[in-house]
């Protein structure tokens, strides 16, 4: 069974505190997603040091990218007066 791991959020409206729908999007980090990161990262640490190269990308640091996109992509004054950005381990 699927479980929710951890959700980054962006929210953003006009009104302090109040988020227009049309401006909120989040991005769950699922169980499996959480398992599949571990299993990329373990497969890395087995290998010798010399033979790693860099860390390899994940789906967390995917969707985090994906979230600091879109708060880039709405911090416009002339749309909207507040952004906000936010990240729970759950």
């Amino acid at each position: 069974m699927e479980a929710l791991k951890a959700q980054f959020s962006v929210r953003a409206g006009v009104i302090p505190g109040e988020a227009m729908p049309e401006l909120t999007k989040g991005w769950p980090y699922l169980s499996s997603d959480y398992a599949e990161d571990g299993r990329i990262y373990q497969e890395w640490l087995a290998k010798p040091e010399a033979e790693r190269g860099p860390m390899p990308g994940s789906r967390f640091l995917e969707m985090r990218d994906a979230a600091i996109e879109e708060y880039k992509r709405l911090t416009d004054p002339a749309r909207v007066n507040w952004v906000q950005m936010g990240f729970m381990w759950l």
